[in-house]
């Protein structure tokens, strides 16, 4: 079977237990995991369940601690590495959840505004048609 490359953003959004849920699920499923988060997401994360995914250590080892992916299964970007391979189309994962999506986020990917590696990416998914799920958490919905 072939290991497939997706990416897992989360921001600041309520709901982080989702998009915690999803990244395991996707691990068992066998798929090699890119992990983004916001700055505020890591806040969130905290807020929501407790899991200080930034405190005084590395996010990568706290990532592997809390997943415990196999070996080489899991990667973690910080928000402005643009020289992660997921900024570029010739390297595109094959899909990418963002979960929570704040509406912020959706907003900038939608015109196309961005400034950070996980809307970066976004756009890479978008310009190289390959599967792109936002999941957004606030509403009401504005237009």
């Amino acid at each position: 079977m072939e290991m497939k490359n997706v990416v897992l953003a989360m921001t600041g959004a309520s709901g982080a237990i989702y998009g915690l849920k999803l990244g395991s699920e996707l691990l068992r499923s066998g798929a090699h995991l890119t992990i983004l988060i916001s700055g505020t997401g890591f806040q969130v994360i905290r807020e929501e369940t407790g899991l200080d995914l930034k405190g005084e250590g590395d996010p990568q080892q706290a990532l592997a601690a809390y997943f415990r992916p196999q070996s080489g299964q899991l990667e973690y970007f910080a928000e402005d590495d643009f020289f992660a391979p997921v900024a570029s189309g010739s390297s595109a994962p094959d899909a990418m959840f963002i979960c929570p999506c704040t509406m912020g986020t959706l907003s900038r990917i939608a015109c196309g505004n961005s400034g950070t590696l996980l809307e970066r990416c976004a756009d890479v998914m978008i310009k190289e048609r390959r599967p792109l799920v936002l999941v957004p958490r606030e509403t009401p919905l504005s237009e």
